[in-house]
């Protein structure tokens, strides 16, 4: 099937799921986003450079006259709902002259899509887009970096955890293209430390750093493994953005199971894990 041929939701899908490829610059803020009952805009994206959030209204043919009043009511609505819209455009496969005059008038900025970034994103599997491997990947073809020094006041029975926690990251096969992992080193009468390792398409990265926490929303990047996980997912990871990815955080005094993993859509873990600063 031709692109030219595909529903018009696919091109939603498109410019919905994988922003950073159209514009480096935007992420989403919110997709297929209800105004009123038989109101629904297409997609809003925030700007990662200064906040500004842009509304886009997607045809999957050439747009016209009538684009324009569906989507300054789109304006209107969110307005009235206190989000503050910057910019206005209308995405399509083209415009006539006539309309670009029209919408220039009105404010409204004309996005040509781009079809030779949509078939690259039609190239990557199923696997690289959802970040899951179907059959779960064995063995480490890379490894790199080394581990920090172990915290002072560490007990012999934290330290043999340790041992037990990375032998736990070599063998354990790996689900998900990009893996965080965590192992927290409790001290007495102190904030615990924490290291931050990451696996990647078969390879691991050690980091040498310690850490004081794990959540990082209103810490720095040398405070939080996670916010230190994200700097590396945004220079590794960009080309191919996944949608999931898993934590695997080891607390040694866990009573229950020391390894626990939790799974995470990439949009989650920005909003609950990452300080927005650094999206």
């Amino acid at each position: 099937m031709s692109i030219s041929d595909e529903k018009e939701s696919f091109f939603e899908d498109m410019y919905a799921n994988y922003p950073e490829k159209f514009n480096p610059d935007w992420e989403i803020y919110a997709k297929q986003e209800w105004l009123g009952t038989n109101l629904r805009c297409d997609v809003i994206y925030k700007s990662k450079s200064d906040c500004t959030l842009h509304l886009v209204e997607i045809k999957r043919n050439f747009a016209d006259f009538p684009n324009i009043a569906q989507v300054m009511e789109y304006y209107a609505e969110l307005d009235s709902k206190n989000i503050n819209i910057d910019k206005v455009y209308i995405l399509a496969q083209g415009f006539s002259e006539e309309l670009r005059v029209a919408m220039e008038y009105c404010n409204i900025s004309p996005l040509q899509i781009d079809i030779e970034t949509i078939d690259k994103i039609k190239e990557m599997t199923v696997e690289e887009i959802e970040g899951i491997y179907a059959v779960s990947l064995e063995g480490i073809s890379h490894m790199q970096g080394e581990f920090p020094e172990l915290p002072e006041g560490i007990s012999e029975e934290i330290k043999l955890k340790f041992e037990s926690y990375k032998k736990n990251l070599i063998s354990k096969p790996q689900s998900h293209f990009f893996e965080i992992w965590e192992f927290k080193f409790p001290r007495k009468g102190q904030r615990p430390n924490y290291i931050l390792s990451i696996k990647h398409n078969g390879e691991l990265f050690l980091d040498n750093h310690l850490y004081e926490f794990m959540q990082g929303k209103s810490r720095s990047i040398d405070e939080s493994t996670r916010n230190s996980a994200w700097e590396f997912y945004k220079k590794n990871c960009m080309d191919k953005p996944y949608k999931n990815l898993i934590i695997r955080s080891y607390d040694p005094i866990r009573s229950t199971k020391n390894l626990v993993d939790t799974k995470r859509k990439i949009d989650n873990f920005l909003r609950e894990d990452v300080n927005p600063n650094i999206h």
